[in-house]
C-alpha cells in the first residue's frame, strides 16, 4: 500500500499511473481547493507533516529513504542527489536487507511517488510506502495557529525561501493549467474519482 500525500506537483504524475493499492492524501490548500471546486464535495486535507509527526514516535519500525543526512533515522538510506529511477537495482537490494515493511521516502515529487511505486513491484515483502518529501525535514513539535489553518508553507518559505518560491510558481501554473485549459481539467477530474482520498 503506498500513502501519497500529493500536492499540484504530484497530481500529473499520480493520475497517469494506475495504482490499484494507493491512497492519495490531499497534503495541500491548493489541492484541496480544486478538488473541492470540481467535486462538489469536501475531501479532508491530511497533510504530511501531520503524519510524519505520527511516524516518528515509533521511527525504528520505518526505513527512512532521504535525500540527505541532515535528519538521523535508525534505519536510513541517503538517496544520492541524481537518482535514476530507472536503474535503482542496488537500492532495492538495500531496501531488501533491511527487510523492514514500513517505508518512509522524503525526497521531492514526483520521483518520490515514482520509487515508491518501483519499490511495491520489485520488494519480496509486503510493503507500506509513504511519500512524505520535504515533511520528514521539518516536522512541526506540536502545531500552531499557522499549521492548523493550513499555511506551513509560510515556514518552508523562511526555512529555504529559494526551493519555496519555485514551488509556489510550479503551483500557480498547475492552477492556471487546470482552470484555463479543457484537457488539463478534464484530467484533474479523472484524478478525482481514480484514487481514495
Amino acid at each position: 500500500m503506498i500513502h501519497h500525500f500529493a500536492n499540484l506537483i504530484s497530481w500529473k504524475y499520480l493520475a497517469q499511473n494506475n495504482c490499484q493499492s494507493c491512497i492519495v492524501n490531499i497534503d495541500s490548500i491548493t489541492l484541496g481547493i480544486l478538488t473541492t471546486l470540481f467535486s462538489n464535495k469536501r475531501y479532508p486535507r491530511n497533510p504530511g507533516v501531520r503524519k510524519v509527526l505520527m511516524l516518528l514516535k515509533n521511527e525504528e519500525k520505518y526505513l527512512w529513504l532521504t535525500a540527505d543526512n541532515s535528519k538521523k533515522f535508525t534505519y536510513q538510506i541517503i538517496l544520492p542527489k541524481n537518482l535514476d529511477i530507472g536503474n535503482c537495482h542496488e537500492l532495492i537490494q538495500k531496501c531488501q536487507l533491511f527487510n523492514i515493511e514500513k517505508i518512509v521516502i522524503g525526497i521531492s515529487s514526483p520521483k518520490q511517488d515514482q520509487l515508491a511505486h518501483l519499490l511495491e513491484v520489485n520488494l519480496r515483502v509486503t510493503t507500506e510506502i509513504y511519500c512524505l518529501g520535504a515533511a520528514v525535514y521539518n516536522p512541526i513539535k506540536e502545531q500552531s495557529r499557522v499549521d492548523k489553518i493550513g499555511l506551513y508553507w509560510i515556514k518552508m518559505l523562511i526555512i529555504n525561501p529559494k526551493r519555496t518560491i519555485g514551488k509556489i510558481i510550479i503551483i500557480m501554473k498547475e492552477i492556471c493549467s487546470i482552470l484555463f485549459i479543457n484537457k488539463n481539467r478534464q484530467k484533474f477530474k479523472t484524478f478525482i474519482l481514480k484514487f481514495k482520498m
